[in-house]
């Protein structure tokens, strides 16, 4: 008998997924079904719900292309609110990205559904720098449902699903099939769902004892599956110049994964509250990007009193915000706020070709009239926190030598607001020898006078000031250079 008893504990102790049982209670479709009301009862779809979450995001490229092999790795970290009362939805984060370790930008979005309109307002910290869009509220609810930040696979949509739900795609899928077998997933039994689609292949590990919530979900895509709702490995669209990005290549391969998942029972409601997501890209360059989310749900409220929570479903948004109809981009007509309304107006950048080139007083740089007259200009407006701007800067530091002898006069000017003194080291720290001033105030009217349509901008004289080429890429430089001798 004791002998028996042995035998029976080694085996529960010892055996793997195989002596877990059988998955014949449930069929694959009630599972799905199963998780999808689960889902319906989450703290998105619930009447009213109040979470605050943490989510720490690393970027990791890996490039072949380069001699030898590069990696470039980009962190970020948002600390987020989420308040839900019916057809109104508060969603808050400050999102903080590093470079080198170091704190490299602040930016504080509100996202906010309240009275038939969705408003999205977007700044940057310490920056008089703002920029409001407004939507439909059936169009602005979806895309609120897909930000990653709201941890959009808690709610069940997966990358590459953007439009649907995990249940909608799988649901009227004829190969979606169980596995005979229950496995183990971080020392819970699940049943496992797969299925191979037009949108890659599917592996849930659904758990029965926690509300037949996820404990893990991996689709892998390769060649022409669907990437929200196109061919994975479709062209992509190019950058119109080196200046403004890297060349592009077709993915070959996208390999999501959803794990480490925490459940809590809230009095029999089971809400997943903590988890990773990892996203994994191969290239047919070869090259390879990894991004990773690790999120976390705390101080959930399942039946909040919002009068209690100081400017919920509130918005501040300062007089003179421009604004853009989300719902119609096309268009091209701007907005602006105003005294609690979106107001159209038609500010548009004059061009300046062919003008004489406008005064130089309000662009904080100190040049004197002899140091002009007679002499080609070439201005640049930048933004020192933009990579294609500080990569335009750096090349026409690279030919300033060669524009002096040639009696051309270089001017720069910061187009946004940044500090002075860190301004000023990054120009000590590059030794750039040209003059640099910064637009302190009315950022918007300058750059609309001065006919700057996108960062970086380019403005070439000639030996007059009239303006003889603008808005010119640096690689064109030397060209629109030789054409303005031609003359």
């Amino acid at each position: 008998m004791i002998r028996m008893l042995s035998t029976l504990v080694f085996i529960l102790l010892f055996c793997d997924g195989s002596c877990l049982g059988k998955s014949e209670s449930l069929s694959a479709t009630e599972i799905l079904e199963a998780y999808q009301q689960t889902m319906e009862k989450s703290l998105f779809h619930r009447e009213k719900s109040a979470f605050k979450a943490e989510q720490r995001v690393e970027d990791t490229l890996i490039d072949k292309t380069l001699e030898g092999y590069t990696t470039e790795t980009y962190e970020s970290s948002q600390k987020i609110t989420f308040l839900h009362n019916g057809d109104h939805i508060d969603y808050r984060e400050e999102h903080t990205t590093f470079e080198e370790g170091q704190v490299y930008a602040v930016a504080i979005n509100q996202y906010l559904l309240n009275n038939g309109y969705g408003y999205s307002l977007n700044q940057i910290k310490d920056k008089n720098i703002r920029f409001l869009s407004f939507y439909t509220k059936s169009r602005w609810k979806h895309a609120l449902g897909n930000l990653g930040a709201v941890g959009a696979a808690f709610e069940g949509r997966m990358s590459g699903d953007s439009s649907q739900y995990l249940w909608e795609v799988l649901k009227e899928e004829p190969n979606l099939k169980l596995r005979d077998e229950m496995e183990v997933i971080d020392g819970h039994k699940t049943y496992v769902l797969e299925a191979k689609t037009n949108h890659g292949h599917y592996t849930l590990w659904i758990d029965p004892n926690c509300g037949f919530n996820l404990r893990r979900c991996v689709v892998c895509r390769k060649d022409d599956d669907l990437m929200d709702g196109e061919p994975l490995n479709k062209p992509p669209v190019q950058p119109p110049s080196p200046e403004l990005g890297r060349p592009r290549f077709p993915t070959i391969e996208h390999l999501f994964t959803f794990d480490s998942i925490q459940i809590k029972n809230f009095n029999g409601l089971f809400l997943p509250i903590e988890g990773t997501v990892t996203t994994n890209e191969k290239y047919s360059n070869g090259n390879q990007y990894k991004k990773q989310w690790s999120y976390k749900r705390f101080d959930i409220d399942l039946d909040p009193d919002f009068n209690k929570i100081e400017g919920a479903f509130a918005i501040d948004i300062p007089n003179g915000t421009l604004a853009r109809d989300g719902d119609n981009l096309a268009a091209g007509i701007r907005y602006m706020w105003q005294n609690g309304k979106i107001v159209p107006i038609d500010i548009q950048p004059v061009p300046l070709l062919g003008k004489p080139l406008p005064e130089l007083k309000n662009l904080g740089v100190n040049l004197q009239k002899n140091d002009v007259t007679n002499k080609t200009m070439l201005v640049c407006f930048f933004d020192n926190q933009q990579r294609p701007s500080r990569n335009c800067i750096f090349e026409i530091s690279k030919k300033a030598k060669e524009l002096k002898e040639k009696g051309i006069v270089i001017i720069a000017v910061q187009a946004t607001k940044i500090e002075k003194a860190k301004l000023g080291e990054w120009i000590k720290e590059n030794n750039i020898s040209f003059p640099i001033g910064t637009v302190q105030k009315g950022e918007e009217k300058i750059r609309t006078n001065w006919g700057v349509k996108s960062l970086p901008w380019l403005i070439l004289t000639d030996k007059k000031h009239v303006v003889v080429a603008e808005g010119f890429g640096i690689d064109e430089l030397d060209g629109t250079i030789t054409k303005l001798g031609e003359k």
